[in-house]
């Protein structure tokens, strides 16, 4: 009785264990990073940063952030020569506003605070129509602070100067934390809410097993020589059942054999 009370109890914290496996790792598919890395992308006279060799910083919610474009050398830029770029690349925002959405539907924005060129402040004049955009992939967050190439028209900075060394742009993230906030949060209810469904349902099938074991668990009985019986306790007749049961049939079995084989030298 209590063996079988036992086995139905491990089932049921296996079962338990699996469930709460199983949604854990739904959440981390599910759940959206809370921080991210934000570039530089852009080309400026004949200095070429892009992908990889792009300066960037890591975006740990809203805030204030800011990121130098480094010259190789002392240059002069043109317009219509170059660009600069500013871009979330590991940011989706489907994940954040599902399918379909546009950056608008994530509530997160992307605005310059100011620009300088070898320290000295520059103008300038966006965000520009086209400005704030999704990025090459279709999925990220992009803002266009000067680019004409690929069909793009933003020129939010006047592009004919010389620099000597540098061009900062400072820049304000905000609406990210909230939207973060807002997928984990909404991510984890339905999480908490899936185990608890699920814990319920392996509590019942547990309590289930129990029930049935209690049911096809009976109190034996011992007849004595002089024809009567005296009921065995019901935890005993289940151990003796379980531990000797096995081993008596076994034992019936051989002793049926032998006399079989007797039987046949016999004759």
């Amino acid at each position: 009785m209590k063996l079988k009370r036992f086995i139905a109890s491990v089932i049921a914290t296996a079962l338990v264990g699996t469930t709460m496996a199983i949604t854990s790792t739904t959440l981390s598919a599910d759940a959206i990073a809370d921080t991210y890395t934000a570039t530089l992308n852009g080309t400026v006279g004949s200095t070429a940063l892009w992908d990889s060799a792009a300066p960037s910083c890591t975006i740990t919610g809203d805030g204030d952030y800011s990121l130098t474009f480094s010259l190789n050398e002392a240059t002069e830029s043109t317009e219509g020569s170059g660009a600069l770029i500013l871009e979330i690349p590991d940011i989706n925002i489907y994940d954040i506003a599902g399918e379909g959405a546009t950056i608008a539907d994530t509530g997160i924005v992307l605005s310059v605070n100011s620009i300088t060129i070898d320290g000295n402040a520059v103008a300038y004049n966006g965000p520009s129509d086209g400005a704030y955009i999704t990025g090459d992939n279709g999925t990220c967050i992009r803002l266009n602070i000067y680019n004409t190439w690929g069909g793009n028209n933003v020129k939010d900075i006047d592009f004919n100067f010389t620099a000597e060394s540098d061009v900062t742009i400072n820049f304000n993230v905000s609406g990210l934390s909230a939207a973060i906030e807002k997928v984990n949060g909404s991510q984890a209810e339905e999480t908490t809410a899936e185990e608890t469904t699920q814990a319920e349902e392996t509590t019942t099938k547990s309590n289930d097993t129990t029930t049935k074991s209690d049911g096809t668990t009976k109190a034996g009985e011992t007849t004595k020589s002089d024809g009567s019986s005296t009921e065995v306790a019901q935890e005993e007749t289940t151990t003796a059942t379980g531990d000797a049961g096995i081993a008596g049939i076994v034992l019936v079995c051989a002793l049926t054999g032998a006399g079989v084989v007797a039987t046949r030298k016999k004759d």
